[in-house]
């Protein structure tokens, strides 16, 4: 999937696994973070993205700046996607 690149590597990475894991990103909570963490630690997904369960660990205001982040490239991915949609109706009007 083509996605909008985010200001920081890690924020997509979060949105696919949250996607991954049959979650709305939109509605990305603590609760789902966690969870979400928890199952794709036991995968291979672990070595891939150590920075994202560092930032799980240590909690607080990094995490839960994290978990909004995702919330907003939320936002910003179906912007996008409704851009992509308009342009390509432009082109098959073509």
């Amino acid at each position: 999937m083509d996605l909008p690149k985010p200001n920081f590597p890690y924020i997509e990475r979060m949105y696919r696994a949250v996607l991954s894991q049959g979650f709305n990103p939109g509605g990305f909570s603590m609760d789902v973070a966690d969870t979400v963490v928890r199952n794709l630690k036991k995968t291979s997904w672990a070595n891939e993205n150590q920075d994202i369960i560092n930032l799980w660990i240590l909690g607080g205001d990094n995490w839960s700046s994290a978990i909004k982040d995702v919330r907003n490239y939320n936002g910003t991915v179906n912007r996008y996607k409704k851009e992509q949609k308009s342009k390509n109706k432009e082109n098959n009007k073509k």
